[in-house]
């Protein structure tokens, strides 16, 4: 959990047994039209959305999860609930030190006909998108959503 915004409000109201509800997106990205195979790419924010891909018609089917998060020990279970287990997790490190190898990942990764959906850290994502276009990637092929930055309030879908 970081930052004092309705979210960490939320979630420090919550106790073990309450139950939750997760909702994917609403109006900022149509997972029905992302093809396969497919790169997700997201944070804890992220969680609610990569979990809603299994509600579409090909579900996680050829779709590689990446996430950068705090705690990888305490996402773990989290992801693995949601049937998200095979992702790879980046511990995010305060500096962003981590995003040179997360970087080579998702572009190591990425194959000509791939989709990309890229979600959660305004700044990590257009980093990603900023190398990919590097690399030949179409900005076609990547969908990127930002949630949240440091500081800012008010990203779209999200109520004050």
């Amino acid at each position: 959990m970081h930052g004092n915004g309705i979210g960490s409000a939320w979630l420090e109201s919550l106790r073990i047994g309450d139950p939750c509800v997760l909702v994917g997106p609403r109006t900022a990205v149509n997972l029905d039209v992302v093809t396969r195979p497919a790169m997700f790419f997201g944070d804890e924010t992220s969680f609610s959305t990569a979990a809603a891909m299994r509600a579409t018609l090909h579900g996680y089917r050829a779709v590689s999860f990446v996430f950068e998060v705090t705690s990888p020990e305490n996402c773990a279970p989290v992801l693995d609930r949601l049937g998200l287990d095979e992702a790879t997790l980046f511990r995010r490190e305060a500096d962003d030190r981590h995003l040179d190898a997360l970087e080579r990942h998702v572009l190591g990764a990425f194959q000509p006909s791939m989709r990309a959906v890229f979600t959660g850290k305004a700044a990590s994502i257009a980093r990603l998108y900023k190398a990919a276009r590097r690399e030949g990637i179409s900005g076609k092929q990547i969908t990127n959503v930002a949630y949240w930055a440091p500081g800012r309030k008010g990203f779209s879908g999200v109520q004050r």
